[in-house]
C-alpha cells in the first residue's frame, strides 16, 4: 500500500550522550492531533508549567503512535524539537485547509489559533 505523501514530521529520541536512540515519523495530521495541538499551544500562550510540558510529551508519544513511552520522550527528547513538532502539526494543518476555515486561522508562526478579529493588520 502506498504511504501518505507529504513531508513527514520527525522525532528523535537522544541517550546520556547525546546518541541517537530512534528516529520516527509521522506524515498525516488527523482532526484529532490537530484539535489537541491547537489546545497544546493555548496552554503554552498561558505560560509553561510542569502539567503543560507534560501533556506536551504525551502529545508526541501518541501522535507516533505510542512507539515510545513518556519516560522516553521526557528523558531523551529536545525540548526545542518537541516544541518544532507542535508548529509542524499546525503548520501542515494550515497549508492543508488553507489557512483559514470560518473567520479562524491557524498561525504556526506564533503557535496559536484565533479568530480573524484577532489578525487584523494594527495599522488599519
Amino acid at each position: 500500500m502506498p504511504k501518505a505523501k507529504g513531508t513527514p514530521i520527525v522525532f528523535t529520541l537522544y541517550g546520556d550522550d547525546d546518541e541517537v536512540l530512534g528516529t520516527y515519523s509521522r506524515s498525516i495530521i488527523t482532526t484529532r492531533f490537530l484539535e489537541r495541538a491547537i489546545d497544546m499551544a493555548d496552554e503554552l500562550e498561558n505560560g509553561t508549567t510542569k502539567e503543560v510540558l507534560h501533556s506536551l510529551d504525551q502529545l508526541i508519544v501518541d501522535f507516533y503512535g505510542e512507539r515510545f513511552t513518556l519516560e522516553q520522550v521526557m528523558d531523551g527528547g529536545d525540548i526545542a524539537e518537541k516544541l518544532t513538532i507542535l508548529e509542524a502539526i499546525l503548520a501542515k494543518a494550515g497549508n492543508t485547509i488553507g489557512g483559514e476555515k470560518d473567520g479562524t486561522q491557524i498561525n504556526a508562526d506564533k503557535t496559536e489559533l484565533g479568530g480573524a478579529e484577532n489578525n487584523k493588520d494594527p495599522l488599519d
